[in-house]
């Protein structure tokens, strides 16, 4: 492999102008027959990467990024990959074992290397993008503070399943090579990308949330029901991972749930950070959730996800965390017994009785035929008066 780094130069300048209102650098990192491009907004504390998938450049992140800064206050990079955005690609070597998965992870290790980021870090990662967090983290576990999954390939090649993509779009990847070289090397090199990844685990050291779209990243039924069960295994198998299906969300999930993805990254966050930074990352998370929900009026941020994400979150051992999220609820929906049922549960496994009471009171006052609230309210009662 002859993608050595050779005479690095650094260029830092204004990012140019676009829908950004935050400070954030402009960084080129120059290889010997190509170079990389990288966005940084300068923050404190561990780091985070975001990692795009196939065809997307670290553009495809910008709308996220002034939330998370303001929720983690943490230093944020993106960066586009060989061939794609800024970045340009290495024309002088056409084999595709100069454009493949592992040179492109030499690229990003000698670059975060060279830019002072080779400590610890946090990874955020779409689709494609996932294989570059596997390899990561199973290089430097002790690096990686954290992952969040938005969608991303698992192993989901293997087992033949790259060769009969490959095989079906010919055409596509031929107009690829004459005209889009990045996208053609990711699927020439696919079936070999595979096979590494086959090889690889994320840690269970290093905790990870894996959100996987509801909605079908295939027409072809076989194939979508087999990126959910790569989903699941993943979950089912990592003992630090935590599972959350974006309900409604198609394959960019921030795309049609903002607000879910933010909050993800900003409560991972906080679980790594030390106990003061953790409270006041919560704090801003709960009034960016209230802030968000209200914006959604219900549609995208629903009653049930705060449901679901408030019960992942305890699932985790993040009880004031959840507590916050459950509270939320409530106030956005003071008409649904269910969501004071479900903050009474929260409260009472927090050992706070009185609250828990409180809660199942108001949920039963809704919903008198709500039975689970019933025998609750009794059973605490009874433990309140002991």
């Amino acid at each position: 492999m002859k993608n050595i780094l050779v005479g690095l130069t650094l260029v830092l300048g204004a990012l140019e102008a676009g829908a950004q209102d935050f400070p954030q650098q402009d960084t080129t990192v120059r290889f010997e027959h190509h170079e990389l491009h990288f966005s940084i907004l300068k923050g404190e504390g561990t780091p985070i990467l975001f990692e795009s998938g196939a065809g997307n450049d670290g553009s495809v992140w910008h709308s996220l990024l002034q939330d998370i800064n303001r929720l983690t206050g943490a230093t944020l990079i993106t960066y586009d990959r060989a061939g794609f955005g800024k970045s340009s690609l290495d024309t002088v070597h056409k084999e595709v074992e100069y454009h493949n998965l592992e040179s492109s992870f030499q690229d990003l290790e000698k670059s975060l290397a060279y830019l002072g980021y080779s400590d610890e870090i946090v990874l955020v990662s779409h689709s494609y993008g996932g294989y570059l967090n596997y390899l990561y983290a199973n290089k430097y576990p002790n690096r990686v503070k954290g992952i969040v999954a938005l969608d991303i390939v698992h192993d989901y090649h293997t087992e033949g399943f790259a060769d009969s993509l490959l095989n079906r779009i010919p055409e596509v990847i031929e107009k690829w090579r004459l005209h889009n070289p990045g996208m053609y090397y990711i699927h020439a090199s696919l079936t070999q990308a595979a096979d590494l990844i086959s090889t690889v685990s994320i840690p269970d050291s290093i905790p990870v949330v894996d959100l996987v779209a509801e909605l079908p990243f295939s027409s072809v039924e076989q194939e979508a029901k087999r990126w959910k069960s790569k989903h699941a295994d993943f979950v089912k198998n990592h003992p630090r991972a935590t599972g959350i299906l974006a309900a409604n969300c198609g394959h960019y999930i921030w795309r049609d749930n903002k607000p879910l993805v933010v909050m993800s990254i900003a409560n991972l966050y906080a679980s790594i950070s030390s106990n003061e930074k953790r409270q006041e990352i919560e704090h801003r998370i709960a009034g960016y959730a209230i802030t968000s929900s209200n914006e959604a009026k219900g549609d995208q941020y629903s009653e049930r996800q705060n449901n679901i994400y408030g019960y992942n979150l305890l699932r985790r051992g993040m009880q004031q965390q959840a507590l916050l999220v459950f509270e939320l609820n409530t106030l956005l929906y003071p008409t649904s017994y269910n969501a004071f049922d479900s903050y009474g549960e929260a409260l009472a496994i927090a050992g706070q009785t009185e609250k828990a009471i409180a809660m199942y009171e108001k949920s039963v006052q809704l919903n008198p035929e709500n039975q689970n609230g019933r025998h609750m309210l009794k059973r605490l009662r009874g433990k309140h008066e002991n």
